[in-house]
Parts: C-alpha cells; structure tokens; sequence
C-alpha cells in the first residue's frame, strides 16, 4: 500500500546485474502499471524466491506477480495465489511471465487463481513464456507444481502458454486442472516437453510438439 491506502505500487524491482534472493515471506497487493505486480526483473538481473507467497498483485501488461525480461528466475516452494493483469493492455502471465534467454526453473509450487484477463491478450493464466531472441532458445523447467482453477481470457493456455520458436517448457510431475480452456497452449512455434507423471484436467496432448 502507498500513502492513501491503495495497492498501487510495484514492490520490488530487480536492477541490471543484481543478483535477489527471496526467502519465507508474503509479496501482497503489489500493483505495476506495465510489468510484474510485485517484481520485475531487468536485463542482467536474477530472482531466486523460495517459500514465498505471492497474493493479490496485478499487473497491466506482463506478469501479474513476476515479470522477467532478459534476466534470470528460480522458484522453489512458493504459493501464487490470485495475482492477475488485467486492463485494456493486459497480455500474458497471469502470475509469472518470462521474456529471457536465460534457463529458468519452477518446482514444488502451487499457481492457483491466477488470471490474464483481456480476452485480446495473448494468453497465459499462470505462466506466460517467451524467448526474447528467437536465433537462440528459452528453456523454462516446471516440476512438482499444482495448477488449479487459473483463468485467461484470451482461451490460450490456462495454466501456461508456450510462444514462439526457441521456447521450450519442460515439465515433469505436475497437476494441472484449471477449470477453463486448454490448460496447456502454444503460439508461434512455441514447444512443450514432457518427462512423464504430469495429470492434465484436459487433453492437452493436442498442444505437443
């Protein structure tokens, strides 16, 4: 909250070539005009969380809670809980969105009620991703994660959208049962990889490259 009570501001920014680590605390009611609600992280930069909770924070355009670009993310035993972009402008990454080059990882995690919600956005309830340079690859690791009841309005991929070529999701021993749409999508390219154990509430096969 700022001085007049309202949620309407970003609570972290990670700065070029900082190096953030987050442990055992609660992100709540952060609010980005553009980018990441809670946290954005710039070009250089990287954000290692691990049991932090993420709730109620928003974003305009990418990342309702985490918004990565041209840097680097680790996520181990966090909760996303109800963060959103939302607006005329809101595009992807209801909770996180990755625009980066770097490897990023998701395990142990719960994503759940999340939301995109402009239906002439690209997609991504929980998880948005996206190479930034499409002559080299994004690989974004999700493993032991809960996916339940995120929503995006765009109809393109409830739980995580995978765009263009060069990205590569990969994912091993995860629940995904959102209640809308395809819980799994890709656009442009984008590639998903699965290693086994992964429990879909719909077919998501249809979306594997």
């Amino acid at each position: 909250m700022d001085e007049d009570g309202n949620p309407d501001v970003q609570l972290i920014t990670v700065k070029a070539g900082a190096a953030l680590s987050l442990k055992q605390l609660t992100l709540k009611h952060g609010t980005s005009a553009s980018y990441g609600g809670a946290v954005s992280v710039t070009e250089g930069a990287s954000l290692s969380a691990t049991y932090v909770s993420f709730e109620d924070n928003n974003a305009g355009q990418y990342g309702g809670a985490i918004d990565v670009y041209l840097g680097s993310l680790e996520v181990d035993q966090c909760l996303f809980y109800r963060n959103q972009v939302i607006g005329s402008t809101a595009s992807s990454g209801g909770a996180i969105s990755v625009y980066t080059t770097e490897d990023c990882s998701i395990t142990n995690s719960t994503i759940a009620q999340n939301e995109q919600g402009n239906e002439g956005g690209i997609g991504g309830g929980g998880i948005y991703a996206e190479v930034s340079d499409v002559s080299r690859s994004l690989d974004l690791f999700v493993e032991h994660c809960t996916f339940i009841n995120n929503v995006d309005a765009a109809f393109s991929g409830s739980a995580i959208l995978s765009a263009s070529s060069g990205t590569l999701v990969t994912l091993r021993n995860n629940l995904l049962v959102d209640e809308q749409g395809t819980v799994l999508d890709l656009v442009g390219g984008g590639l998903f990889q699965t290693l086994g154990g992964n429990i879909a509430s719909d077919d998501t096969a249809t979306t594997y490259t």
